[in-house]
């Protein structure tokens, strides 16, 4: 996949390739450029800065690089992966292979195969997840930092889902209980400014988020790509569950790859006919759910364009796949030693 995505990226272009031109500038003529990138793509640029500029190295290394770091993301999540998979041995075949068959969607590879935000931050989220699984809490705050810099409204959703994992699986004191609800507070504010200096209102209310979604949606609208639809049009849960999974195989197919995109969202809507029987089973992963369709309701109000949605769900894609993959096991499988508590 990596091969595919550098040479999708060598034939057609995209932000991947202007953000190592960008970062290979020196800071000074950084003005030149720097005004065709988000703002919050500022932050990424210090990742790339010391491969490109300082280490003098070529597009192609820096893709291998980046995609090294997505793809050691899916190793950890094989991983903790496998370390269930005993407890399903006498699922039947196709169930049995379902959850290592939802690492291989092509998307998400794609995106976390190039020099961009989705590889970093497919890394960052993985590593804190483990780093929450492995008890060491105190690191946590360097990858959910890290995302809130690149991209605040993804970091802002991903620090309520730590924040909910903390508190129903850590048993805190109560001073313990206090400083971390003041730590989520100056994260929570921290990632809100810097979602006021993107839109470049500096009043402090919830007309911040109408306005960045406004500003995101405006330069969708403006690139008269082929794949756009009229959103606005659309209800609230018809938007929802277009970012998700649509186009469907049957709708429209321009191109060889909008076919990939197709079956993948496809394969995604059938996984995802299990989420209930994974919700009702386990109760205590109902919040997670809601913190993933938050992020995929940020990027329907923000985003018009097929290709922007599956580059943006490509960080959740894997986990809306397990949550729903997860209640086709429990289906097929007749286990009994997990209970409802057990999440």
């Amino acid at each position: 996949m990596t091969f595919l995505a550098f040479q999708y990226l060598k034939e057609v272009g995209g932000d991947s390739t202007v953000y190592w031109r960008v970062a290979n500038f020196p800071e000074e003529n950084w003005g030149e450029w720097i005004y065709v990138l988000p703002y919050s793509a500022g932050y990424f640029i210090w990742a790339v800065r010391p491969f490109a500029y300082y280490l003098g190295l070529s597009y192609l290394s820096g893709t291998l690089i980046f995609s090294s770091l997505g793809m050691m993301g899916f190793l950890w999540l094989y991983q903790w992966i496998s370390s269930y998979t005993i407890k399903f041995e006498k699922a039947q075949f196709p169930i049995s292979v379902l959850f290592i068959l939802i690492l291989f969607l092509p998307n998400a590879h794609f995106w976390t195969s190039l020099v961009g935000k989705e590889s970093l931050l497919f890394f960052l989220t993985v590593l804190a997840l483990k780093l929450a699984f492995d008890k060491k809490f105190g690191l946590m705050a360097i990858p959910l930092i890290l995302c809130i810099l690149i991209r605040p409204v993804f970091g802002l959703i991903f620090l309520a889902v730590l924040s909910v994992f903390l508190f129903q699986y850590v048993r805190w004191s109560l001073l313990q209980k206090l400083i971390l609800g003041i730590l989520i507070g100056f994260l929570t504010l921290m990632a809100i400014n810097f979602i006021v200096v993107y839109v470049d209102d500096f009043e402090w209310n919830l007309q911040i988020f109408e306005n960045y979604a406004q500003f995101q949606y405006s330069r969708f609208n403006a690139s008269d790509a082929y794949t756009k639809i009229p959103m606005e049009n659309y209800s609230w849960p018809l938007r929802v569950f277009s970012v998700a999974y649509r186009p469907l195989i049957f709708e429209f197919s321009e191109g060889f790859w909008m076919l990939f995109i197709q079956i993948e969202n496809t394969i995604l809507l059938l996984l995802s006919l299990g989420i209930p029987i994974t919700l009702y089973r386990h109760p205590r992963l109902i919040p997670y759910f809601l913190l993933i369709s938050l992020f995929l309701l940020s990027i329907a109000v923000s985003t018009n364009v097929f290709g922007a949605f599956v580059r943006l769900k490509s960080l959740v894609t894997p986990f809306l796949g397990l949550m729903g993959g997860w209640g086709w096991m429990i289906l097929h499988s007749n286990i009994r030693s997990i209970s409802r508590r057990d999440s």
